[in-house]
């Protein structure tokens, strides 16, 4: 059967196995409703899997959803036809069985070119980075301070300013 020839990364496996419960699901419901075009709750109420599993209880639909309506495609790591008639005016009932092509290749695309902004991102905010880095290693690095025979420091350089503390001393202050 199907399970015998599905061969990949086990949640490669389990979407297509998902996608398969949902087609069977179709298959069924177009059986009941010959017109029904897609996977609704108006057409296909109560319409399940050969197992038994209602097409409602795939983990997986909310994806199947998006993958088609985004890349108007169908299955999942093989070509299939659309489960959900997605995007809108696209499959009529003249067309409602031919396959698109397969939703992985797109969703893999699409992860790729997200992963690849997120790490562009995380590329140029590390050279922020970089600068604080440089200049915390050249602080810890450098030598000490030499004194220089050349410089005097003035008195008004040495003199320390006493700070008022009291809220009157701040108001004489303000006085002088």
């Amino acid at each position: 059967g199907v399970a015998a020839t599905l061969r990949g990364e086990p949640e490669a496996v389990a979407s297509q196995r998902a996608y398969d419960s949902l087609l069977q699901g179709l298959l069924a419901c177009r059986q009941k409703t010959p017109m029904a075009l897609a996977l609704s709750e108006e057409d296909c109420r109560g319409s399940s899997d050969r197992a038994g599993q209602p097409w409602e209880a795939v983990a997986l639909q909310e994806l199947f959803v998006w993958a088609e309506d985004q890349h108007s495609c169908g299955g999942f790591c093989r070509d299939g036809p659309p489960l959900f008639a997605l995007p809108e005016g696209t499959v009529d009932d003249f067309n409602k069985g031919d396959f698109r092509g397969a939703c992985f290749e797109p969703l893999v695309e699409e992860v790729r070119a997200l992963a690849s902004t997120a790490c562009w991102l995380l590329l140029t905010l590390g050279t922020f980075l970089l600068a604080p880095l440089c200049c915390s290693c050249w602080l810890a690095c450098a030598p000490p301070p030499a004194w220089r025979d050349d410089y005097v420091h003035r008195p008004e350089e040495l003199r320390w300013t006493r700070l008022p503390q009291d809220p009157e001393e701040v108001d004489e202050a303000e006085e002088d």
